[in-house]
């Protein structure tokens, strides 16, 4: 059976006992072979999700297991059909991306996430099979060690704590025809519905960046909760937009 590493970064510590890492226990219960690379990337100094995942894949390069599972702190789950499910996945087919939310062309973010405090459902649109997506959200999504390896992290486009998976996914499809997918099972992400995505002016530069990075490749790009032309004008205007909208918000 193939085994997983769970990598996170970690800046509350709080959150993460009381969500994240209770949840391994299910995993022991089921027999899964996993270990888990915690990175407190403030005390790293890294400037960037990016920039710290691929620091620390490369450091533990000698103990990562064949699949990979990116999940932030405020991930819960309490049972292991998941992960049992990310395993024969891969089993069958190395070559995909898989997360618990992603964006799909029809352009409406698709999961089965609750908020653990409440147990209701995060986005409107549910999905019930396995699904095609154009990226994943960065909350909890998986792939092989060798992908990654092949891919890594575009820390130079992704220099701040958004997009880095949706700029993955973009790239493995358009380098090496890996495709992403969202699957219909359902774990925990955040307690409740008070904070969320903010697209921030970090948010905006790199979405801006991924955009012309993949002009040539797709007419526009969709991220979870953010969908924008990879035009030069179109692209430029939504982005100042959303940019005087948040001003407006403060």
């Amino acid at each position: 059976m193939m085994g997983i590493t769970f990598l996170c970064c970690v800046n509350d510590e709080q959150q993460l006992k009381s969500m994240l890492q209770p949840s391994f226990d299910v995993l022991s219960v089921n027999d899964i072979e996993y270990n888990v690379v915690l990175i407190d990337a403030q005390k790293c100094q890294y400037h960037s999700a990016a920039e710290a995942y691929n620091v620390e894949v490369k450091k533990n390069n000698n103990i990562l297991k064949d699949i990979l599972v990116f999940l932030h702190q405020d991930i819960a789950f309490n049972s292991a059909e998941l992960f049992l499910n990310m395993i024969q996945e891969f089993s069958n087919n190395p070559n995909q991306i898989i997360g618990l939310a992603g964006m799909p062309l029809r352009g409406r973010t698709i999961s089965n996430l609750k908020y653990k405090e409440t147990d209701s459902y995060i986005t409107a649109t549910r999905v019930f099979e396995k699904t095609e997506v154009c990226s994943v959200d960065e909350c909890c999504f998986a792939l092989t060690k060798d992908i990654f390896q092949k891919l890594m992290f575009d820390d130079t486009i992704c220099d701040g704590w958004h997009l880095y998976a949706v700029e993955l996914c973009y790239r493995a499809a358009s380098h090496l025809n890996v495709h992403s997918f969202v699957l219909p099972d359902t774990i925990y992400h955040k307690m409740n519905g008070t904070t969320g995505l903010t697209t921030d002016f970090t948010f905006l530069k790199t979405i801006w960046k991924i955009a012309r990075k993949y002009k040539n490749y797709t007419k526009k790009i969709y991220a979870p909760c953010y969908i924008v032309s990879t035009s030069f004008i179109p692209c430029l205007q939504k982005i100042i937009r959303t940019y005087f909208k948040n001003l407006l918000l403060r």
